[in-house]
């Protein structure tokens, strides 16, 4: 599963330097799959979203605990996909984007979850973390992805429906579900 992964963001990175331009005052993001010693970027990614990126990603208000850290960080690469966008900092990496995924008990359809740091918003991070997770999905044999969207997340909705997304009816006043099939090839 992590070589199906590493491929998927192999073939991302040539596009990620085309979309940020190799030149740029800024060092490109680079994908990789999140890893458990991730867990203190993690949690300084999350605080620095801010309490209302935090609302839109969780659906809530949401200050991260170890517990959800741990989560996010020590994906089991089976029944759960996580990959971070990184830019070199000092003598580390510092997260400015992540996503994950987790097969429901059916094994048939995987939820989703992505963030992006405001300082690259529009920079086109967003698609290319949701695509590389879709293409890490679809070869894991995944059948569907599906994720429910604050209603008021006009920037997701617009990533989810560009992407090839289409809603779901919800029961949830305020929540829009949003659903893929990976049979395609993308």
């Amino acid at each position: 599963m992590r070589q199906r992964l590493l491929a998927a963001l192999r073939h991302h990175a040539a596009r990620l330097a085309q979309v940020w331009g190799a030149g740029g005052s800024e060092p490109a993001p680079r994908l990789r799959p999140v890893d458990a010693q991730d867990l203190g970027a993690m949690g300084r990614y999350l605080m620095d979203l801010g309490t209302e990126r935090r609302r839109l990603r969780f659906h809530g208000g949401v200050n991260p605990s170890e517990r959800l850290l741990s989560q996010m960080t020590r994906v089991d690469g089976r029944y759960q996909l996580a990959l971070v966008a990184v830019v070199p900092a000092g003598e580390g990496e510092l997260i400015v984007g992540e996503a994950c995924c987790q097969l429901d008990r059916s094994r048939r359809c995987a939820e989703f979850a992505i963030s992006v740091a405001q300082l690259w918003e529009g920079s086109g991070l967003g698609r290319a973390l949701l695509e590389a997770l879709l293409r890490s999905a679809a070869a894991s044999g995944m059948g569907r992805m599906a994720c429910e969207v604050l209603a008021d997340n006009a920037r997701m909705i617009t990533l989810l429906a560009r992407t090839g997304f289409e809603p779901e009816p919800v029961a949830e006043a305020g929540v829009q579900r949003w659903q893929i099939s990976l049979a395609e090839p993308r």
